[in-house]
């Protein structure tokens, strides 16, 4: 490499298991929070409210996005300790449909859904990668 570079490293004594913040404190580090401005929404606003959200907490949800090739999002998990088992993600509005797909958002097959909600398996490490329509 040329040039000029930078990078940051931080180190995180932690008793106990790894499993226990690492994985969030790494994210943290690399992918700080972003404030984003959105104009005022004209309808009540809730106190609070999530997009997506995993149930286990052994999962990370890495990537929401806007769909490329089809409506709706992109929502990206991984199993980040080596666990396996159900997974149960939850949206902030009912679901329209959902699909499971590859990475480059191919081959979608229509996964089950109930009201906000989609169960899954997962296996340690695995990759999985919804399109799902609000």
């Amino acid at each position: 490499d040329q040039g000029h570079h930078e990078f940051t490293y931080s180190l995180y004594p932690h008793r106990g298991d790894w499993r226990r913040g690492t994985v969030r404190r790494a994210w943290e580090l690399n992918l700080p929070l972003r404030a984003v401005f959105v104009p005022a929404h004209p309808g009540k606003k809730p106190p609070r409210f999530g997009l997506v959200r995993a149930d286990a907490r052994h999962v990370v949800i890495s990537t929401v996005k806007k769909a490329e090739k089809a409506p709706g999002l992109i929502v990206r998990v991984y199993e980040a300790h080596g666990r396996r088992g159900p997974v149960t993600l939850s949206f902030g509005l009912p679901l329209r449909a959902a699909y499971e797909c590859n990475l480059v958002e191919e081959e979608e097959w229509p996964i089950p859904h109930v009201g906000d909600r989609v169960r899954f398996q997962i296996t340690p490490y695995q990759i999985r990668t919804f399109r799902v329509e609000m």
